[in-house]
């Protein structure tokens, strides 16, 4: 921007007025006009009241110069200057000869001052309030703000400006450099920020397939089954590492979400996610997630895309649920995170450059009243996060841009209206369910009772077996108990594994070979009637294969 006009001072106007006078008086008289005493140098703090731009305060004022104005071109969408912009500037050699009191009667330096003495000087001792005239009446309530920079080719910054009158617009500054008067277009930034707004909530990112698992097939034996809801939130698949069921679950959607896991142990939750971290960090503390992508107690945060694995063997006739959870911090950080990428928007159309939406999401959640807002109702949310304030503090000076915008009901409505419309969205789209289960075992092929010549076997339907085994006359001489498991029927012939859980030997030496012990394996198979144990080398009947005599007598 190019800059035209000479410098205007306080004591130059003073000055031409003096010699004015005195051309006048010698003209008129035809004798040479008396000398006149100098007249007394005002203070910097009280500039000619017709001044364009007037100064005041309780620093060092003197030998500040004006410039002549230019017009200025506004920096971004919905910002016009509704006055010149105005170069304010001080030398060197002016700022080390003035007294530092504000009714220092030192002089204003003139246009022409040496070399010597023109580097600027741009940091004042104390805030100066200047009152800047605007090119034109502008209505009361106007939304205004003062755009500034330390010289031409450096990049806007902003102040707050107070509307003093139609005409006038008030701030306060610590430096010097160029200064305008800015109008903002609230009605335009609103709708445009609201879009913005929209946008980032409703990006739902790239859908991604189901993970997959080794050994799916096996993993869905000895009774195994997984159920889901009929979400695309989640993927996931069952298999089997180490020997063990294992079922991983991803994360399909755009947005983090929290994912319970009850008593399932976790294996691997995966690598922490940067960009997420400001949610991880609030999500730790109400339901248990720790770290970017990490898991503690019932919670895993799953970050867009990333992975957890569980251990899932199951005792028989158990199960265990795992699902994500509708939780009112979730819905409050995606408007946070919507809200920062809307003002991020913003800001780059506002001419500002980039603004970073992590560290800023990060600043925002970190806020006292914010940070405890997060887990309430969206109106205390809107309250203790969204407010000019609160925004104008995370966004530093480029956030007086939005401020007005801000303070508007109508916005704290879009605010709670999409708030509403985040809760239906995940209630209805992204609150899934994953059951395993693993069923009892069906040991209906071996249950009821089995006998041969003194000795007897019965089994219950959960497949715990008691076999009892005499000498024939009159004396038991061993009890065993033990439990069947992985039942299978396959050809006419029903097998289980048997697991020894309790012996009573009642007369050693009778029994001869080898007595069996607690948690010996075996198996148990039954074939047209007749039951085979592993233990003790005998077999059972039951009443049918008893008549066939396939027991003995």
């Amino acid at each position: 921007m190019a800059r035209t006009g000479r410098s205007r001072t306080t004591s130059g106007v003073l000055a031409a007025v003096v010699l004015t006078l005195a051309m006048s008086l010698s003209a008129c008289g035809g004798k040479a006009a008396p000398t006149l005493l100098p007249p007394p140098v005002p203070s910097a703090s009280a500039t000619p009241a017709d001044q364009a731009v007037q100064l005041s305060g309780t620093g060092d004022l003197s030998g500040i110069a004006v410039s002549e104005p230019t017009v200025g071109t506004a920096p971004g969408d919905f910002l016009s200057f509704v006055s010149g912009v105005y170069t304010l500037t001080r030398s060197v050699g002016d700022s080390s000869s003035a007294s530092p009191s504000a009714s220092s009667s030192a002089s204003l330096p003139s246009p022409s001052s040496s070399p010597a003495s023109s580097t600027a000087v741009t940091t004042l001792d104390a805030p100066a309030r200047v009152t800047m005239e605007l090119d034109h009446a502008i209505p009361a309530r106007t939304a205004v703000v003062v755009a500034t920079r330390p010289t031409y080719h450096r990049r806007w910054s902003f102040l707050r400006g107070r509307l003093v009158d139609s005409r006038h617009v008030a701030f306060a500054t610590r430096t010097l450099g160029d200064f305008g008067v800015l109008t903002i277009d609230v009605g335009g930034v609103t709708s445009a920020y609201e879009a913005e707004v929209r946008k980032a909530l409703t990006a739902t990112g790239r859908s991604l397939p189901a993970p997959t698992c080794t050994s799916t097939d096996l993993a869905l034996k000895d009774g195994y089954t997984v159920t889901a809801s009929r979400r695309r939130a989640l993927g996931w698949c069952l298999g089997l590492e180490n020997g063990k069921r294992v079922l991983t679950v991803v994360n399909r959607r755009g947005f983090p979400t929290q994912l319970r896991h009850g008593t399932a142990k976790v294996i691997d939750s995966g690598k922490p996610v940067a960009a997420w971290t400001p949610w991880a960090s609030v999500l730790s503390g109400t339901s248990g997630s720790s770290g970017s992508s990490g898991s503690s107690g019932s919670g895993t945060f799953l970050a867009p895309g990333r992975s957890a694995t569980y251990d899932v063997d199951l005792d028989p006739a158990k199960r265990v649920a795992l699902g994500t959870q509708a939780l009112p911090a979730l819905r409050s950080l995606r408007l946070v995170q919507a809200v920062v990428k809307a003002a991020a928007a913003r800001m780059s159309a506002f001419g500002l450059g980039r603004v970073k939406v992590v560290p800023t999401v990060a600043a925002l959640v970190a806020l006292p009243r914010c940070a405890k807002a997060l887990p309430k109702d969206a109106a205390v949310l809107v309250a203790g996060c969204f407010s000019g304030v609160r925004l104008a503090k995370v966004l530093g000076p480029p956030g007086l841009l939005l401020a007005p915008m801000a303070a508007t009901r109508s916005v704290s409505r879009f605010y709670l209206q999409q708030a509403k419309a985040v809760d239906a969205r995940i209630a209805s789209r992204e609150v899934q369910h994953i059951v395993v289960r693993r069923a009892a075992p069906d040991f209906s092929a071996f249950t009821g009772a089995w006998s041969g010549h003194s000795r007897f076997v019965r089994i219950d339907r959960s497949g715990l077996v008691h076999e009892r085994v005499g000498d024939g006359c009159c004396h038991r001489l061993i009890e065993l108990t033990y439990q069947l498991s992985e039942p299978a029927t396959k050809g006419g012939t029903s097998t289980a594994k048997a697991t020894v859980t309790a012996v009573n030997v009642l007369d050693r030496k009778a029994l001869g070979g080898h007595v069996p012990h607690v948690g010996d394996t075996g198996t148990v198979s039954i074939r047209r009637g007749v039951l085979v144990p592993s233990f003790l080398s005998n077999t059972y009947c039951d009443a049918a294969a008893a008549k066939r005599g396939a027991c003995g007598a």
